[in-house]
């Protein structure tokens, strides 16, 4: 095997047992929490790689088609045996987590995503104990950034008439804590290709509340880092 695959085009010896992934985040606040700076790394369209001695970090874009092709090509080699996805989401209203903290998430829901008509189970899962240390959440995962919010109901966004409108409303009545656009489907790929050898988790940090986007810049290096810290501590490194 030269390299993983046509979109990621890297090497698989930039591959570790234990790698961290991070979507739709600003590679500025990943470069200085790199513990060896002097590493091997890899950047191809959209994808970029760095091997740490422990650990291998990943930073892709936002959403499912970024994640599907990324994820099929990590899985191939079998080489990672622990994937975190680390990264910011919005507090949904009402919910009881904190801005500017990380939360693993032990429930997952599509809503607006590629994956919608999918015979999948509602509600996916991480396969990973959870330490009893870690705060848990849930969280609904879309595909649209804008329009899965409070624009859906004061006309704001163009399609507010229909599916996402109504998924919406739902986890709002449902109380689900946060709204980010990868985890769902991150579980989802991780399970139906990386095999019964491969451990997942994803760690979310609160970043704003939705409808507050600009306050995500403010938040999101400090939330970054926290995420980061506790992916480590669950895997041990």
């Amino acid at each position: 095997m030269e390299t993983l695959g046509p979109n990621t085009n890297a090497p698989p010896n930039l591959l570790s047992p234990r790698c961290i992934l991070v979507a739709g985040e600003d590679r500025r606040n990943l470069l200085h929490l790199l513990p060896s700076q002097d590493c091997a790394s890899h950047a191809f369209r959209g994808y970029e790689f760095w091997k740490q001695p422990e650990f291998t970090l990943i930073l892709c874009g936002i959403g499912t088609g970024c994640l599907e092709p990324l994820i099929w090509e990590l899985t191939r080699p079998r080489i990672v045996q622990e994937l975190v996805l680390v990264g910011t989401a919005g507090k949904m209203p009402n919910a009881s987590v904190e801005v500017g903290q990380p939360y693993a998430v032990i429930q997952a829901f599509l809503a607006g995503t590629g994956l919608d008509g999918e015979p999948l189970d509602e509600t996916l899962t991480p396969c990973w104990p959870l330490p009893p240390t870690i705060p848990a959440a849930s969280s609904v995962s879309t595909d649209f950034f804008y329009g899965f919010g409070p624009r859906l109901l004061t006309g704001e966004y163009p399609f507010a008439d229909g599916a996402l409108r109504e998924r919406y409303l739902d986890h709002c009545r449902r109380g689900t804590s946060l709204v980010e656009m990868e985890v769902a489907q991150f579980y989802a790929f991780c399970r139906a290709f990386g095999g019964e050898g491969l451990q997942y988790m994803a760690i979310k940090g609160v970043s704003n509340e939705l409808g507050d986007d600009a306050r995500q810049i403010a938040e999101s290096r400090a939330v970054i880092t926290r995420c980061m810290e506790m992916a480590r501590g669950l895997m041990g490194i």
